[in-house]
């Protein structure tokens, strides 16, 4: 949850920062995807609004892809692919804090499969949250794919939102597990689901008096060119 507090909170400075009124339309689907094509037409006067990511665009608040200034956006969007890949077409002009937590982590996702050359290493907090199955399945096909060019950085709670693991760091407690992942990954499938448990309602179990320092347990494995 926290790539998509950061995403907002960063699009809601972007707009205080622009000078515009509500009446304008925040950053979208569209303008976060395609920055290069932000409305480029418009005429200002005195103040111009900076041009980033997610800059609010200078259109009626409800306006849609038949707006002439959104013209070049529309075009980027129907030329592009990744929003059919993540099922992110019909939201391509929703503004970004109308997005449900899946509908966010699939746009961030379509963000970095867009990009070429794409950034050689990936971090995955909790990547699989807010999905339905059929973009868990999507989201995980990708990165399969994606993890033979880069590396994966992934932090989960639960082993099947891991994908290909080949090291890992098992957070129980103060303690940590290092190693292969055929080495810990029994111990990281025993600590999940002691969470699992957790979350259902058991009682906690008595702190280890041994164990220093404070944490979520948690799971994540990596995988790389070299490996």
């Amino acid at each position: 949850f926290e790539s998509h507090r950061a995403l907002l909170a960063a699009e809601a400075d972007e707009f205080a920062e622009s000078r515009f009124t509500s009446v304008h339309k925040r950053a979208t689907v569209a303008s976060f995807l395609f920055p290069e094509h932000y409305p480029s037409t418009i005429a200002y006067h005195g103040y111009e609004p900076r041009r980033t990511r997610l800059a609010p665009l200078p259109v009626a608040f409800d306006a849609t892809g038949d707006d002439p200034a959104l013209e070049a956006l529309e075009r980027a969007a129907a030329a592009s692919t990744i929003l059919d890949r993540f099922r992110l077409r019909e939201r391509r002009h929703a503004p970004l804090f109308t997005l449900s937590t899946g509908e966010a982590r699939k746009l961030l996702a379509a963000d970095y499969f867009s990009r070429d050359p794409r950034p050689a290493l990936l971090v995955l907090d909790e990547a699989f949250d807010g999905l339905d199955e059929g973009s868990r399945d999507e989201l995980k096909a990708a990165l399969a794919a994606a993890a033979d060019s880069a590396t994966l950085v992934q932090i989960a709670h639960r082993a099947e939102d891991l994908v290909a693991p080949t090291m890992g760091i098992v957070l129980d407690g103060g303690t940590a597990t290092v190693g292969a992942w055929a080495d810990v990954s029994g111990r990281a499938e025993a600590v999940m689901a002691r969470e699992a448990e957790l979350e259902d309602g058991a009682p906690p179990a008595k702190p280890d008096p041994s164990s220093v320092g404070r944490g979520a347990r948690k799971g994540w494995g990596r995988r790389g060119l070299a490996q």
